[in-house]
């Protein structure tokens, strides 16, 4: 997993935004939660409420959460080669029945292996949900 270095919100909005387009997410502001298919940047305001925002698909994570007054983007990118374990979490939420998470797993020096990283891929909805 690659991890790009990371970013000022405020600095790189554009490309920011380019990279949420469609992607699956769970955005904690201080009075609600949001969690859905389909992101846009619409879904960022009221910025100044957004205590953790988390964008994600199989290829990518993206990760804003406020610093020093600001919003950063922590970016996380598969190179394909990692080892890595996929699993999931039941969820009690009225459209979405699953979160499906990565396990990125690295070795010592001993070879002994260990979870290194986890990050959400997909939510999966409900088969009832109309």
């Amino acid at each position: 997993m690659e991890k790009i270095p990371c970013k000022k919100f405020t600095d790189h909005r554009k490309e920011i935004e380019a990279r949420i387009a469609g992607k699956d997410y769970i955005i904690y502001f201080l009075s609600e939660m949001k969690t859905g298919k389909d992101a846009d940047c619409s879904l960022l305001n009221p910025e100044e409420e957004i205590l953790e925002a988390h964008f994600f698909d199989e290829r990518e994570y993206i990760h804003l959460y406020p610093y020093d007054e600001t919003l950063r983007a922590a970016i996380f990118s598969d190179t394909g080669e990692e080892d890595r374990i996929d699993g999931s979490y039941l969820l009690r939420n009225r459209d979405f029945s699953e979160l499906v998470y990565r396990q990125y797993v690295a070795y010592d020096e001993y070879g002994q292996a260990y979870v290194e990283r986890v990050r959400p891929v997909c939510l999966r909805r409900r088969k009832n949900v109309r």
